[in-house]
């Protein structure tokens, strides 16, 4: 195109840079167990239906593959901090970028039963991001206070809430 932008432009803006901060979920125990239970069920389904009907047992194998697919492309895998947004990766292409101008606040611990857009892994370190527009978005990094100290060096202070002692996280970050 010429003297404009290419129609692609876009995605190089969040594409091509490197995080300033990287950080991973924290899972609990307890959501890997009731993750396990629906593709695992499909699995015994299907030796239970192996011997009466074959076709049904590998319908059931697909459907377990299925559930394990959509599981792993809807959970968190990274939350990356870059110097103009927050991006949480969730499986293969997918993933959601904040921008900083969206961000009205972000907050340690969450607002009790506001409605959110929920990447919510564990009890502990919940980190909810309040947006000028939309649901606010509820995290738990596996590092909260690195994460609110990383994003407060970027994002400023004054927007940060919330975290007036710093958890102690038993996990390292991974920058």
């Amino acid at each position: 195109m010429e003297g404009g932008a290419s129609p692609l432009s876009f995605l190089v803006r969040y594409t091509m840079r490197m995080p300033v901060y990287e950080d991973i979920p924290q899972y609990d125990f307890w959501l890997k167990a009731i993750l396990t239970l629906p593709p695992l069920a499909a699995v015994l389904a299907a030796f239970a239906l192996w011997g009466m009907d074959p076709i049904g047992a590998f319908v059931m194998l697909g459907t377990a593959v299925f559930i394990f697919l959509v599981f792993r492309a809807v959970m968190p895998k990274k939350y990356l901090i870059y110097d103009d947004h927050v991006r949480i990766v969730l499986g293969g292409p997918l993933g959601m970028n904040i921008p900083f101008s969206q961000i009205k606040k972000v907050q340690y611990g969450s607002q009790g039963w506001a409605p959110t857009v929920n990447f919510v892994t564990s009890f502990r370190g919940v980190v909810q991001i309040d947006k000028l527009h939309g649901m606010s978005i509820a995290i738990t990094p596996a590092r909260p206070d690195l994460f609110l100290e990383q994003l407060s060096n970027y994002l400023g202070a004054d927007k940060i809430e919330g975290l007036t002692t710093r958890p102690e996280s038993k996990k390292p970050a991974l920058r």
